[in-house]
């Protein structure tokens, strides 16, 4: 969270391990953000597919995509 009140805004990355320049994008933001002058807050997730990202692959273990499980159903999953 920022020093001040604000928007809210989410960086996501490797929700496809095997496509990591997200990863390094969002470090490099985080590198330049200055908390002391942030209007809002900013969430990040640099690896969202943990083993997807180590396995350098696409998919979940029992080869689900995790990009299509998003936004979920009204009902659960």
């Amino acid at each position: 969270m920022g020093a001040h009140p604000g928007p809210k805004l989410w960086l996501s990355a490797a929700i496809h391990g095997d496509e990591i320049n997200g990863v390094e994008i969002i470090r490099q933001v985080l590198t330049q953000v200055k908390a002391k002058q942030l209007r809002g807050t900013l969430v990040t997730a640099p690896i969202v597919n943990v083993f997807g990202f180590i396995e350098q692959s696409r998919y979940l273990p029992d080869r689900r995509d995790l990009n299509r499980s998003f936004p979920g159903s009204p009902r659960g999953p």
